[in-house]
């Protein structure tokens, strides 16, 4: 939510980055940019992964400005980074009551924990290089963020990492997506002269998608039927069918679940795959 121009931080929210994924200066540093503008400030901040990179001295100063707990994998034959970051997501969930994720990683291995972590009534964003996105990654997200890397010819400086663009998963219509673009302010030339200030992330946001007439109408309707529903949480689809009926909005055999398919700005029908169980309210009106 946001009020007065700033996210409300409403919402417990962390940020579980892989540093086997991401482990340059400059996409850190946009990552958690870019994520405190969905989750604001004050969020958490864990980084898994391979102790090379961990500790690393030039990302010491990151460390330290991201305020990160480092979360080395176990001194085994395996890599354990995945299932340390799957566990510590579930932990932070069900013992801190955390509903808003951002996942650094690329990695197919966290789809499922999207998944779950949705299903529970949470909010995930993934951040992942172009290169190794896995396909379909927006169906598993509810945000996704691409990074590619800016190719610059001139030796003395090496290519920046940027944000790409942010897709918003939960549209119904590719041709809707509201997409956000975040890239360096470079200069035109490089010269041998002393470099000034480090370069600045910039954002820009286009306009919010605002949803069909007809469907902000059904959203309405049901929203003043049902009572107090908070978005991002789940109800039971088999606990919204008496109320709808009750006040005329749910009617003839047509199963409850394509009402709510009706309007995909608003409401999610869970599990995505299989008979349909729950709703998620995706944004109030």
């Amino acid at each position: 939510m946001v009020i007065n121009g700033t996210v409300a931080n409403s919402i417990q929210a962390a940020l579980l980055i892989d540093v086997d994924n991401f482990h340059d200066p400059d996409q850190l540093r946009a990552i958690h940019s870019q994520f405190g503008q969905i989750a604001g400030k004050g969020f958490t901040c864990h980084v898994h992964g391979d102790p090379k990179h961990l500790f690393k001295e030039e990302l010491k100063p990151v460390w330290q400005e991201l305020a990160a707990r480092l979360l080395p994998f176990l001194p085994l034959n395996k890599n354990t980074t995945d299932a340390g970051l799957i566990v510590d997501a579930l932990m932070l969930h069900f013992k801190q009551g955390t509903r808003r994720f951002g996942i650094a990683s690329g990695d197919a291995d966290f789809a499922p924990l999207s998944l779950q972590l949705r299903e529970l009534g949470c909010e995930v964003t993934c951040f992942a290089r172009k290169s190794i996105a896995f396909e379909a990654m927006v169906s598993f997200y509810d945000r996704v963020v691409r990074f590619d890397v800016l190719s610059v010819k001139a030796e003395p400086a090496p290519p920046a990492a940027v944000p790409a663009s942010v897709v918003d998963c939960n549209l119904s219509k590719p041709e809707q997506t509201n997409q956000v673009g975040m890239q360096l302010s470079t200069p035109s030339k490089i010269s041998s002269e002393p470099k000034g200030p480090a370069p600045k992330f910039m954002t820009q946001s286009a306009a919010p998608t605002q949803p069909p007439a007809d469907e902000i109408a059904i959203a309405r309707k049901v929203l003043g039927a049902v009572g107090l529903w908070h978005p991002h949480t789940i109800k039971q689809l088999n606990q919204l069918g008496a109320p709808l009926r009750e006040s005329g909005i749910k009617t003839g055999n047509a199963p409850l679940h394509q009402l709510f398919r009706k309007c995909p700005a608003f409401f999610t029908v869970l599990p995505l795959k299989g008979a349909p169980k729950q709703v998620r309210l995706e944004r109030s009106l």
